[in-house]
């Protein structure tokens, strides 16, 4: 059920509204009736397996805190087959994998709606269990409830026991502030969507289908406006998700601040997919970091490199190997890997030079608040982010590098009429204006944000004078002019299929 369509949407009236209509001592087992209803319209093998691989975890977890001798090899055990279903179901999902079923025909397999943000919240679970975090749950049902609950499952943002769990478990009265703050948070995704990445997409598609014949000033405004298709897209559908589980009091993680204004690749990747960084860094890179391979592999260091290089080598290493892995989770593909491998790069070199950065800025007398400094910082983040997107809006290395190239070697004189004379390039005057505003408000709310915390927070609480007809403004404006309606698609959301 894509999120964009009325079916979505009436269905989530509906929900919210039984929801305040039920009685308190049973209104916290809405949310689970309605997430089911959501597994069983997604597909039923998704829903299964959602079942299957919940059962395994809560079982494990159980099992875990009874038996001692059991706990460890459980505990790698289940990870193991968690993380070999993901990999297999995610690898036939890219490769287009096709498995005979008998003679009447070949049918691919159907990959479960959110298959990536359950698994991780669910050996999350799991691994909180192992290490003491988390009380193992009695409850399937609670279980299932975190696992599954129907609005991350669209597209995130992924959840931590700790913090989702007390939320779901509690029966919420309506709150007429935090329900406007809700509506005001999906209109906003919707404007994102709507009026931003789906207008710009088919300029983006269009150009990089002609990767050989762009001249090279295009290459890179095709390149940019991905960046900016990608960014509205995610977060604009994040928004909706959010939006959508305030309704019934419950706030889901944040999973994008700002990154635009980033200073660095590491702020940038704590602004960006807030939630899948944070899983990894919970799970992944201070395991790594602490583990006596790297423990080893730091002392080997201090005695060669000294204690300052020694020191940083368990983070710079866990670092370069949790971006091979975020790399290989957007997809099992040599872009993909390489776009992890280039941040991963980056964040080993900034570790391991860290301590020479710091003493090249005492002696220029250089601070976070130095003004010439903080634009080279800004500059220099998003040339390095710009470079991964080549790999990221590229199907190969091949066509990527041929990217960068017409670029450094064909960039030619920037020109609307050269742009407009292009055959495979549809271009109109007003929906250049209308994306140019569009952006320009993006832009204006993000500094907005950026300087005052929850800005749109704060203006969904303010009074009924000032929040109401601007909240109705922005719903006239998606509906004016957002992409939608009769003869449209809307292009389905470039994470929803994670």
């Amino acid at each position: 059920m894509n999120i964009l369509s009325a079916e979505f949407l009436a269905f989530v009236a509906a929900l919210t509204l039984l929801y305040y209509i039920l009685p308190l001592r049973v209104r916290k087992w809405l949310p689970i009736v309605g997430s089911a209803a959501f597994w069983l319209i997604g597909g039923v093998f998704g829903m299964v397996y959602l079942l299957a691989e919940t059962a395994l975890v809560w079982g494990a977890a159980k099992m875990m805190a009874k038996h001692e001798r059991v706990r460890q090899p459980l505990f790698v055990i289940v990870l193991l087959l968690v993380f070999a279903g993901l990999f297999l179901l995610k690898e036939q999902l890219f490769s287009g994998l096709a498995v005979p079923m008998g003679a009447g025909g070949v049918l691919r397999f159907a990959t479960p709606l959110g298959l990536s943000y359950f698994t991780f919240q669910s050996t999350g679970y799991l691994i909180d269990v192992y290490r003491g975090k988390a009380v193992a749950e009695g409850n399937y049902f609670k279980v299932l409830l975190f696992c599954g609950f129907f609005p991350q499952l669209c597209q995130g943002p992924i959840g931590m026991w700790r913090d989702l769990e007390p939320q779901l478990d509690t029966p919420h009265r309506l709150e007429p502030q935090l329900f406007v703050e809700a509506v005001f948070l999906m209109t906003w995704g919707f404007f994102k969507k709507l009026v931003i990445a789906d207008r710009i997409a088919p300029f983006v598609q269009a150009a990089l289908v002609h990767t050989a014949e762009l001249p090279g000033w295009l290459a890179l405004l095709a390149v940019i406006g991905f960046t900016i298709e990608l960014y509205a897209d995610f977060s604009g559908g994040i928004d909706i998700v959010r939006g959508v589980a305030q309704l019934i009091g419950i706030r889901l993680a944040e999973n994008f601040r700002q990154p635009f204004f980033a200073r660095s690749v590491s702020d940038y990747w704590r602004r960006w997919h807030i939630s899948l960084g944070g899983w990894f860094r919970v799970y992944v890179f201070y395991p790594l970091a602490t583990s006596r391979l790297f423990g080893a592999i730091s002392a080997w260091g201090q005695k060669r490199f000294g204690a300052k290089i020694g020191n940083s080598l368990p983070g710079a290493g866990s670092a370069f190997l949790v971006f091979m892995l975020i790399g290989l989770w957007h997809a099992f593909q040599w872009n993909a890997l390489l776009y992890g491998v280039w941040f991963g790069l980056i964040s080993l070199l900034a570790i391991l030079m860290e301590p020479l950065f710091k003493t090249w800025k005492k002696k220029l007398h250089i601070t976070r608040q130095t003004r010439w400094f903080k634009i080279w910082e800004l500059i220099r983040t998003w040339i390095a982010v710009l470079i991964a997107q080549f790999f990221a809006c590229t199907t190969s290395p091949a066509l990527a590098f041929q990217l960068m190239g017409r670029i450094t070697a064909h960039f030619g004189t920037p020109s609307f009429a050269t742009l407009s004379g292009l055959s495979y390039i549809s271009l109109d005057l007003a929906e250049c204006i209308v994306a140019g505003i569009a952006l320009v408000l993006l832009l204006v709310v993000d500094l907005l944000n950026e300087h005052s915390k929850n800005f749109l927070s704060k203006v969904g609480a303010s009074r009924l004078f000032i929040r109401w007809p601007l909240l109705m403004l922005l719903m006239l404006v998606v509906l004016v002019f957002g992409h939608y309606g009769v003869g449209y698609n809307a292009s389905s959301f470039v994470y929803a299929g994670f």
